[in-house]
């Protein structure tokens, strides 16, 4: 792997025809860091890894169109009000009723 510049703090740099001769490689260090792959001199895409399932799972969330249409709509709510504050809950996680009243308004 001569092709690639990289520090503990930095992204991996490596040309796209080093990264197809050590492709095995690049993913184990893509668990640590991004790698950064360029064509030509030109910077062309991003090799990300999963250090575990855990960061597999919050990445496959968190670029859900699904869920960023959830996210939207709970701050739209949130802006207008629409939220139920923890200190409404009773140790069951359900909803008092003065607080729907208060809602409701």
């Amino acid at each position: 792997m001569a092709g690639y510049v990289w520090s503990e703090n930095s992204m991996i740099t490596t040309q796209l025809s080093e990264m197809k001769d050590n492709l095995s490689a690049y993913v184990k260090r893509a668990a640590r860091q991004d790698v950064i792959i360029t064509n030509h001199g030109r910077h062309v895409a991003v090799l990300t890894g999963f250090a575990d399932e855990d960061e597999y799972l919050e990445y496959r969330l968190l670029n859900d169109p699904r869920f960023q249409g959830i996210i939207k709509q709970s701050r739209r709510e949130a802006r207008e009000g629409k939220v139920t504050r923890l200190a409404d809950l009773d140790e069951e996680g359900r909803t008092s009723k003065s607080s729907v009243r208060l809602r409701r308004r």
